[in-house]
């Protein structure tokens, strides 16, 4: 079923989402929801989309092109999509999600808030802009009392204790900018966070499980060699994209936070 509403960036109160999710909890009855995909676009005045299925979706599929059993497309949401995706995630049934994709999703409280209790997960594929706010939310609680710090447009995280995605165990960035500039190393470059956050997710022994690496931005050899020190095995398409921030005024909408 795909259930579209637009114009909620008039509606402030909480009490404006309540026939949407009337028909949304008529329509999500067991079994859960094992694979859930969350995108934000800035297409008419921001749009958030969710799609959610009763199986775990192998990373190879195409999940835009897989039926799903629920399809939600809030139009028009302004900045209360915050709001929308925080009070649909209470209604739906996320608490046995397994894979979990997340398109151009901005600020890191958005995704404690909406994320937190997707315990879990094992799979999650990040696309594009999201990938600006992953490190903070992949580091261990343990590093962030050590040392919090910022990334890309963030503040520091002010509540150290959060740990999301605790059972994670494959992770796929997709089209994501690893270097503001291909071949040249800048102070707030992605791949230092990235770098990071995984080595933080190093438990004894045992390096974080799994990275697969698609269609990247301006990623090469250096940053390869650097990300398989802190990771079990790494995959890559071996697709490389080079855009670099100098050469653009400002990024497509699609890019939202670059």
């Amino acid at each position: 079923m795909h259930l579209t509403v637009d114009d909620l960036w008039r509606e402030t109160q909480p009490q404006a989402l309540e026939p949407m999710v009337s028909v949304i909890n008529r329509i999500t009855a067991p079994p859960p929801l094992r694979t859930l995909l969350i995108a934000v676009t800035t297409h008419l005045g921001w749009t958030l989309e969710l799609k959610g299925w009763t199986s775990i979706l192998s990373h190879e599929s195409c999940s835009h092109q897989t039926p799903a059993k629920i399809h939600l497309t809030a139009m028009r949401t302004g900045f209360n999509f915050e709001t929308v995706l925080q009070r649909i995630g209470k209604c739906l049934p996320l608490s046995h999600v397994k894979y979990l994709q997340i398109e151009n999703v901005p600020d890191f409280d958005v995704w404690k808030k909406s994320f937190a209790h997707m315990r879990t997960v094992t799979k999650l594929r990040v696309h594009r802009a999201a990938a600006d706010y992953l490190p903070m939310a992949l580091l261990s609680k343990d590093d962030k009392k050590k040392n919090p710090r910022k990334t890309a447009d963030l503040r520091v995280d002010p509540d150290p204790d959060a740990s999301l995605f605790p059972h994670l165990k494959y992770l796929q960035l997709d089209e994501v900018r690893f270097c503001a500039v291909y071949g040249e190393s800048r102070d707030g470059d992605l791949i230092d966070d990235i770098e990071e956050a995984l080595g933080s997710r190093k438990l004894r022994r045992r390096k974080f499980p799994h990275l697969d690496i698609r269609r990247a931005i301006n990623f090469g050899q250096d940053e390869l060699d650097r990300l398989q020190k802190v990771v079990q095995t790494l995959t890559w398409d071996g697709k490389v994209d080079i855009n670099n921030i100098e050469d653009e005024d400002e990024y497509s909408d699609a890019y939202l936070y670059y």
